[in-house]
C-alpha cells in the first residue's frame, strides 16, 4: 500500500470500508475449491463475519456525515449510527441460530442455518431492511436540510 498520511481514524475507516469486500470476495472464491464440511463451515462463518462486519464503517460514515451537516447534533448522529447498526447486530444472530456450512452436491459449499425459521428469517430481514432504509431516510433529510448553507 502507498499509504504516506499519519494513521488515523478516518484512515482506518477507509480502509475497512475499501477491504472487507475485497476480503469477502476473495473468501466467495476459496468456497468454491471446499470439498469438506469442516472447512465448509470454516470458509462461511469466516465470509459470513467479514460481510456483516462492512455495516460497521458504513454507520460510522453515515453518523459522521449526519455529525457534519447537522453542526455537531450528537443525538442525530448516533440515532443514525444505531439505525444503521441494527442490519449487523441481526444478521450476527444467524451465528446464534446455529450458521454452518453444509456441502450441496449441485451447489458445493452452502449455508445452512438450523435454527432459523423462514418466518423469522423473513422477520429479521424486515426489521434490518426497515431500519437501513430509515437511517438513509434520514440522511437524506438531513443533507437537502443542510443545502441552502
Amino acid at each position: 500500500m502507498f499509504w504516506k498520511r499519519r494513521f488515523t481514524g478516518a484512515t482506518a475507516l477507509f480502509l475497512l470500508n475499501r477491504y472487507f469486500l475485497v476480503f469477502s470476495s476473495t473468501i466467495v472464491v476459496i468456497g468454491e475449491f471446499v470439498t469438506t464440511e469442516k472447512v465448509c463451515t470454516i470458509v462461511v462463518k469466516t465470509q459470513f463475519a467479514i460481510y456483516f462486519a462492512q455495516y460497521l464503517p458504513w454507520a460510522a460514515f453515515a453518523a459522521m456525515r449526519a455529525f457534519a451537516l447537522t453542526a455537531q447534533n450528537w443525538p442525530l448522529a448516533v440515532t443514525v449510527f444505531l439505525l444503521g447498526l441494527v442490519p449487523y447486530g441481526i444478521n450476527m444472530l444467524q451465528y446464534g441460530k446455529g450458521l454452518t456450512g453444509i456441502m450441496d452436491q449441485f451447489v458445493g459449499c452452502a449455508v445452512s442455518t438450523p435454527g432459523l425459521s423462514q418466518e423469522l428469517g423473513q422477520r429479521f430481514t424486515t426489521v434490518s431492511r426497515t431500519t437501513q432504509i430509515a437511517s438513509d431516510l434520514l440522511l437524506i433529510g438531513i443533507t437537502w436540510r443542510s443545502l441552502p448553507r
